[in-house]
């Protein structure tokens, strides 16, 4: 049997799926030859379409065609006008119930969970810990780490610890209209059903968002609320919380699985991406699941409010009452007033899969384009007001911004790359080339809009180390390397006046810590990444050659001088310079030094560390040891320059950002023009 390469999903519809890239001249089923390259999961027209003739998939009109396309035409999202939504009054309810012995039998009507006291019941057996502010995140995880490497063994019936943190709490609009939605979302997952009723929520002390908006009364007490300002440093913090973590764990573990009936199984629905397939394959089959659990007894929910809008009159057939009708009507007309407020229309969510090639050069209407990038209130005024000036000067292009503060950053931008749902420029780390588009599959290659880009603007050097599988992927907005930062009240109090400068100056404070000071007191933390930092600089200073050679990316270390540096960083052990990493991670779990005991109380006082971080290990110093805080130099190791430095952060277009011409023109602006520049100090 030949193979498929396209798919019909309704008789009605006259427009088909590719199942994979159709070169122009494919003759397809039925005899129909494509006249363009279809790319995989894109429309292809089955017959000749009319101006505003309707463009039919699944049986029901997805736009109009805004141009005539002959049969056998790639169609993509930018040749349809999209319909009208359908109104949100007096839609028609009831009218396609299935009765529950219409829908397809369960193949069981039991399952083993968790019975709660309230509510539904859990599918797993989990410690449940809530912030309340993004500034008790760092403290929450190095606990959580410890939790479950202290604790958790304890604990047999226990599947595990959640650490609950969010972005939110500090610095916000805590009355605004909308807060209601940030802070139910705490509160409801304070009460999740896998958490056993067992409520654990810890405070900074000083935030916006206090126990009393996420708790009723009644839950406010010591047995379920931690506030870290409550406890004199990091240790006594720790301890609060693994005391708390422990008296809940010991009633968890007392919990058994059950035979329950299905009634007390609640299911979420998520979208994981759509795409022109998802509707054909996935979409169906959790439907069908869906259905059979609602038959026998389970609640399924579903969030897909964005998809949905076009056919909530289709959803609205199947409500029970019209009350139900309006509570649907009621969600969907949120969210056509949060398109409203922001300036956008609908059609910001189709994937790539179903987006169409986009030009090089500048639109000649309006044209509306995305930004996000994340950090603190200075980078917020600074990008937001020079945004404000490029609209200013180029009137036809309305730039409509995205940030927050660095917390779980990585965790949104990482979902909307897989997702091909990233804004029209994003600021990115440097290694997120590599990690997220390393065969140049997510970021536009610069290249293309030099004619935008004034690339004269940096030196080679820095824009090469942009310039990944065959991309110029970004251009920097700055760069970092790494220094030392030493306490010098712990070197005093050694009875050292200087910090390390030679190898043998390190030698030496080792020694003497260990000496005047005790076993537990090193001159510098080397955790694990800045090990191989160091022993790379240690390497290039001694023998004058660069690490690896990019052009080939292959080393330039034979074995044994390789071995060499690894000895190099076993003598800084053996010689007490630096905290064995089993004793470091041990007390600190996997939280930067900046946060651990040992660095705020000066028991470590040295770190090799980003230029830009001087500020945050100097604050974190507690008040004994702060005014010793000190930027070193470099430590000479040979007769060479070692060292390292790279791109701190980048901007970047997204390949599927429709105006990538405009696009290059804001990251122009911001970088290179005298009034952007001026205004981002760039």
């Amino acid at each position: 049997m030949p193979e498929r390469l396209t798919i019909q999903i309704n008789d009605h519809d006259n427009v088909a799926v590719a199942v994979h890239d159709l070169p122009a001249g494919t003759k397809l089923e039925g005899g129909l030859v494509t006249r363009d390259p279809i790319p995989q999961a894109h429309k292809i027209a089955l017959r000749d379409i009319s101006a505003g003739g309707e463009i039919v998939r699944y049986g029901v009109v997805l736009g109009y065609a805004k141009a005539d396309i002959p049969a056998g035409s790639w169609i993509n999202e930018h040749m349809l006008d999209l319909p009208e939504s359908p109104a949100l009054t007096d839609m028609p309810w009831g009218t396609r119930i299935k009765a529950a012995e219409e829908l397809p039998a369960p193949t069981r009507t039991t399952w083993l969970g968790y019975r709660n006291k309230v509510g539904p019941a859990g599918t797993r057996n989990l410690l449940g810990i809530v912030t309340t502010v993004q500034c008790a995140a760092g403290v929450l995880k190095v606990a959580v780490e410890r939790i479950k490497k202290e604790l958790l063994p304890k604990y047999p019936h226990v599947d595990g610890v959640v650490a609950v943190t969010h972005p939110y709490g500090c610095g916000v609009a805590i009355n605004a209209p909308l807060a209601y939605l940030p802070i139910r979302a705490v509160s409801n997952l304070i009460r999740h059903p896998n958490f056993g009723g067992e409520i654990m929520v810890v405070g900074l002390g000083c935030e916006k968002l206090t126990y009393d908006r996420v708790l009723p009364p009644e839950d406010i007490t010591p047995e379920n609320v931690l506030t870290l300002q409550d406890y004199a440093g990091h240790d006594a913090m720790m301890q609060a919380i693994l005391d708390m973590a422990d008296r809940k764990l010991q009633r968890l573990d007392r919990r058994r699985r059950e035979e329950l009936p299905l009634s007390e199984l609640l299911i979420g629905m998520q979208c994981g991406g759509s795409d022109a397939f998802s509707g054909i394959t996935a979409n169906p089959s959790a439907g069908y699941a869906a259905d059979m659990l609602v038959r026998g007894g389970a609640t399924v929910l579903f969030s897909e409010v964005t998809e949905v809008r076009d056919g909530v009159h289709m959803l609205a057939a199947r409500c029970v009452s019209a009350e139900v009708r309006d509570k649907l009507a009621a969600e969907m007309k949120w969210y056509d007033d949060y398109l409203a407020a922001g300036g956008v229309d609908r059609d910001a969510n189709p994937t790539p899969a179903s987006s169409a090639a986009v030009s090089t050069a500048p639109a000649d209407g309006e044209v509306s384009l995305s930004m996000s990038w994340w950090g603190g209130e200075s980078r917020h005024e600074a990008y937001q007001k020079a945004i404000a000036a490029f609209m200013e000067e180029h009137d036809n292009i309305t730039v409509n911004p995205t940030f927050s503060a660095w917390t779980r950053w990585e965790d949104t931008m990482s979902t909307k790359f897989a997702g091909g749902v990233a804004e029209d420029v994003c600021q990115i780390n440097w290694n997120w080339m590599y990690k997220y588009s390393g065969q140049g599959q997510v970021f536009t290659d610069l290249r293309e809009y030099s004619d935008y880009i004034d690339f004269s603007q940096w030196d080679q050097s820095a824009i090469d180390l942009c310039f990944v599988a065959d991309s110029q992927q970004a251009v920097p907005t700055s760069m970092t390397g790494r220094i030392f930062y030493w306490n010098m009240t712990t070197f005093r109090k050694a009875g050292l006046e200087d910090y390390p400068k030679t190898l043998e100056d390190l030698y030496n404070a080792g020694e003497t810590f260990k000496t005047v000071l005790g076993e537990d007191y090193y001159p510098l933390h080397l955790p694990g990444y800045d090990r191989m930092i160091l022993m790379v600089s240690y390497l290039e200073s001694m023998y004058g050659k660069d690490w690896a050679d990019p052009a080939t990316s292959t080393l330039n270390y034979t074995r044994e001088e390789v071995a060499e540096g690894m000895d190099f960083i076993r003598s800084l052990v053996d010689r007490h310079v630096v905290m064995p990493l089993p004793v470091y991670y041990g007390n600190n779990g996997s939280s930067s030094a900046s946060q651990s005991s040992e660095w705020i109380t000066g028991k470590i006082a040295g770190i090799l560390e980003w230029d830009s971080a001087a500020t945050k290990y100097r604050d974190a110093l507690d008040t004994d040891n702060r005014d010793g805080f000190t930027v070193g130099d470099e430590i000479k190791f040979g007769d060479y320059n070692g060292g390292f430095t790279k791109v701190s952060m980048g901007l970047a277009i997204a390949q599927t950002c429709q105006h990538p011409a405009e696009a290059a023109m804001l990251i122009n602006f911001l970088l290179n023009e005298d009034t952007g520049a001026s205004i981002m100090g760039s």
